[in-house]
């Protein structure tokens, strides 16, 4: 998930759509592990979108960024449900908590969990998705730290490339590189090496 502590902390009224939450949740008492993000206008998660809903800090300037692009919020697991943590509880038993305890609506998501890992990236990728998180199904919930059990599954691409220059760094790179010249080798028609 984006690391979000660079915003400043939240209250209900800063997300004023998230306020169907409780009506959507089968308990009194849960803790859900989510994400908010904002839609592109093909439905892909955008972080730049979401930077002016979570700097909005005034009433009408809240109620105009919520009205124009509105927040949702995905949902990932459950760690408690009214008095009963389910940190010790297995991922695979967590998310069936979690799918009964939800109910999907408006801009509240249960995003699928499938058992093709291949399958998501895939998909993903096609989606135009930053990638995929893999979660081994008898994984516990451990706050606040990385497990191996957890895998974000980031899309990559590479580029071949050769460096033909470079230029001496000013400033604060001054005695180092500042810039580089690259070159993206291609062949010819007729099979003979050459740098575009």
């Amino acid at each position: 998930h984006r690391d979000l502590h660079s915003f400043p902390t939240r209250r209900s009224s800063d997300l004023p759509e998230l306020a169907v939450l409780p009506e959507l949740v089968a308990a009194h008492h849960a803790v859900l592990d989510g994400e908010i993000v904002a839609l592109d206008d093909d439905g892909r998660p955008s972080f730049s979108m979401l930077q002016p809903r979570m700097q909005a800090s005034k009433e009408p300037e809240i109620a105009r960024a919520a009205q124009r692009r509105p927040v949702h919020l995905m949902l990932f697991d459950v760690l408690q449900i009214e008095d009963t943590s389910l940190l010790d509880e297995p991922y695979v038993d967590r998310r069936d908590a979690l799918e009964a305890l939800v109910t999907e609506r408006g801009i509240v998501h249960v995003p699928p969990a499938g058992t093709d890992g291949p399958a998501a990236a895939r998909t993903s990728a096609e989606l135009g998705l930053e990638g995929v998180v893999a979660k081994r199904r008898d994984s516990r919930y451990r706050p606040g730290r990385r497990s191996p059990s957890w895998l974000k599954i980031k899309h990559t691409s590479s580029v071949e490339v050769v460096v033909v220059g470079w230029k001496e760094g000013s400033g604060s790179r001054s005695g180092k590189v500042g810039a580089l010249l690259l070159a993206v080798p291609e062949s010819s028609d007729d099979g003979e090496r050459l740098l575009r």
